[in-house]
């Protein structure tokens, strides 16, 4: 008799939860892909105070998704308990956004 193997992807999951304080938190859980990017811009869109992103449970990120890390904490969301490759990730994109705008301006001078 054999068994059959089935290959199961994790979704993403995303909890929305405020502190006392009243600090938006963004608990994400399992596998953030571009597929799930809408989903998360719509959630956050009408948020106007502080956000924080908890990913102590995040497995796997693709580019698309450090993207939009890397530009929710340059805009001042703070990244809480960040695996530390999706840190040096996200730090590396940071670094080349920076570039590249300073690469658009020097072309615009």
């Amino acid at each position: 008799m054999q068994c059959a193997a089935r290959k199961v992807d994790m979704a993403c999951r995303i909890d929305r939860l405020v502190t006392e304080d009243g600090v938006v938190v963004i608990k994400i859980s399992g596998r953030l892909i571009a597929h799930d990017l809408e989903m998360l811009r719509t959630l956050l869109e009408p948020e106007a105070g502080v956000i924080a992103f908890d990913l102590r449970d995040l497995l796997f990120v693709d580019r698309d998704a450090v993207g939009l890390l890397a530009q929710r904490e340059a805009s001042g969301a703070e990244l809480r308990h960040c695996p530390p490759y999706i840190r040096e990730w996200v730090t590396q994109e940071r670094t080349q956004a920076k570039v590249d705008g300073e690469e658009r301006c020097r072309r615009l001078d």
